[in-house]
């Protein structure tokens, strides 16, 4: 799908399927492809997955300049399992006069499984709309994007493990970009610039879609997803045998922070205090 069409299918998703979301989306082709083909683990494949993180546009504190990605990559401040850089600096002549379509910078290959393509989403928008980057900073409120491409293998683990731990989308990625990326300053130490900005999750950086904790979702997760008969199926042969396993996993069991932090977010919603 193209980014027009997520938007399209997550209106759908909202306005006709009771406030579906992705996560339900993807947990259904694989909950359909267990029931449907079990032994076969290629029956569902997510050829490319695009990840994007946005960047807000910020006139009171400033913006990143991708400018100095670019100054990194020229001058071999950066290092990572992505070892080749490519850049694309463009304008057009119209009757107006020259139009920026803006820097963007990309590492990795397009033809990896995984690749990296930052860029200023504001020119690019600007240009396809046909109108100023000031307008289209006052009106969406966009500057720069930073977009992680996976493709095969890695999509389709990548929504695999997210259909398994639920985690934040933003958080992943910032870790996925981390992990293949250092950039360095001129001295040789970490760009704490750069860094800075990729630490930080408000809605002037990085942001996606706020969700409300959705205790239904952990619900159907656990009904749909086999933790409810496996429990069953330890529990009667636990009897057969007398042992007290699953009683000892679950005294010893712990909240993930993300759990937890879940947990924090209903109890405010339902007024109870810790």
């Amino acid at each position: 799908m193209s980014g027009q069409a997520c938007r399209e299918m997550e209106y759908e998703f909202e306005y006709h399927q009771k406030q579906r979301t992705w996560y339900d989306f993807f947990n259904d082709c694989f909950l359909y492809a267990n029931k449907k083909a079990p032994n076969n683990d290629d029956f569902v494949k997510i050829t490319r997955f695009d990840l994007a993180l946005d960047e807000q546009y910020n006139p009171q504190e400033g913006n990143f300049d991708l400018f100095k990605i670019l100054t990194s990559a020229r001058e071999g401040r950066w290092n990572g399992r992505k070892q080749n850089y490519s850049a694309v600096l463009g304008g057009r002549r119209t009757k107006e006069g020259m139009i920026n379509d803006g820097l963007t910078v990309y590492f990795g290959s397009k033809q990896t499984h995984l690749f990296f393509r930052f860029y200023e989403k504001d020119y690019e928008r600007a240009s396809q709309e046909m109108t100023s980057v000031e307008a289209i900073r006052e009106m969406y409120g966009l500057r720069n994007r930073y977009e992680i491409s996976m493709r095969k293998e890695i999509s389709t683990d990548f929504i695999k493990r997210y259909i398994e731990q639920d985690f934040d989308l933003a958080d992943e990625g910032v870790k996925i970009i981390n992990d293949n990326l250092t950039f360095y300053d001129k001295e040789g130490n970490l760009d704490t610039e750069w860094y800075d900005m990729m630490g930080r999750m408000d809605a002037y950086h990085f942001t996606v879609r706020p969700e409300a904790p959705d205790l239904n979702r952990k619900y159907t997760w656990f009904e749909r997803g086999g933790p409810v008969s496996t429990y069953l199926l330890l529990k009667k042969a636990e009897e057969l045998t007398g042992e007290s396993r699953l009683e000892e996993i679950f005294n010893e069991a712990e909240l993930t922070e993300r759990q937890e932090k879940f947990l924090k977010e209903f109890r405010m919603i339902r007024g109870v205090n810790d």
